[in-house]
């Protein structure tokens, strides 16, 4: 785990973990790396406080459920305290839905993927290092990548703090102002608010009323291809193979289930990306796995 950030605990707002930033979270422990508390005089400020810290709580470098819980805490029925053990069921499909994030956040985004191109302080370097889209007589243009958690490419034109994010018809304008310590001054066109940034890297966690989180990318990236996922299907996270489907010579369809990963207390499904024929089975039933761990070889059918 790179970093994990938290408010610190307060008499309404408590934290229990054991692990800190730059701790290895293995395979061989329990999944939770931390529990939290949000404590009130009733239902209503107790779920406030817990959104609250939980937008500004982030977890970078592990896969963790940070989304979903703030998505819970959010929804309208488990604020009004109806619910039972099959709501998370039930609900699941907008309580995992993606989340287009703010057009303040991408804003502010933008701005950092282009401060992260500025050179080191040092001499002078030469104008054709730098890289910063100058164009005589033209506003200067940039492209920059944004995951947001799909792909996106964003062409960012800057004069001064003035900004214009561009994606197809798309189009954010606006101005974005540092104010220190993390905090930013951003106006998207419906007046300035202020965010807060949490970083790690190239990981981005932007707070404002809700969380978003961000990642910056090459706006031409060279991620491992679809077609080579599809090929060599994965573990999407750290757990233990629980039961294999299939062997070596087996022919699959696109969307057969080749393995069943348990992890995070919940047990998850290995589908094949494509229709072939089972080449290797990397992987044995009972064994612990990383996280992106190829489990099977896939031969085109």
């Amino acid at each position: 785990m790179h970093r994990f950030a938290h408010p610190p605990a307060d008499p309404h707002w408590r934290i229990d973990t054991g692990i800190a930033d730059g701790d290895a979270v293995s395979v061989h422990y329990d999944p939770m790396i931390a529990k939290v508390i949000a404590s009130g005089p009733d239902r209503a400020s107790a779920l406030a406080k817990l959104r609250y810290s939980l937008d500004r709580t982030a977890v970078f470098g592990v896969a963790s459920n940070l989304p979903l819980l703030r998505a819970v805490s959010s929804h309208r029925a488990f604020a009004a305290g109806g619910v039972d053990t099959g709501f998370v069921d039930r609900e699941l499909p907008v309580l995992a839905a993606d989340r287009e994030p703010r057009p303040e956040s991408l804003l502010l985004a933008g701005r950092l993927a282009l401060d992260a191109r500025r050179p080191a302080a040092g001499p002078a370097p030469s104008p054709w290092a730098l890289g910063d889209g100058w164009r005589a007589g033209a506003a200067a243009e940039q492209s920059v990548g944004l995951r947001t958690p799909a792909h996106r490419r964003w062409r960012v034109r800057r004069t001064g703090d003035a900004l214009e994010l561009a994606e197809g018809s798309a189009t954010i304008a606006g101005q974005v102002h540092a104010l220190g310590g993390g905090r930013f001054a951003v106006d998207a066109g419906q007046g300035s608010r202020e965010l807060e940034l949490i970083r790690d890297r190239e990981r981005l966690q932007v707070v404002g009323e809700v969380a978003d989180e961000i990642a910056l990318a090459p706006a031409w990236p060279f991620d491992r291809s679809a077609e080579d996922a599809d090929a060599h299907p994965a573990s999407p996270l750290p757990g233990r193979v629980v039961e294999l489907r299939v062997k070596v010579g087996d022919a699959v369809a696109r969307g057969d289930v080749l393995a069943v990963v348990e992890g995070m207390k919940m047990q998850h499904a290995i589908r094949a990306g494509r229709a072939g024929k089972v080449a290797n089975v990397l992987a044995r039933a009972g064994e612990l796995v990383e996280a992106e761990t190829v489990l099977f070889d896939i031969d085109p059918g």
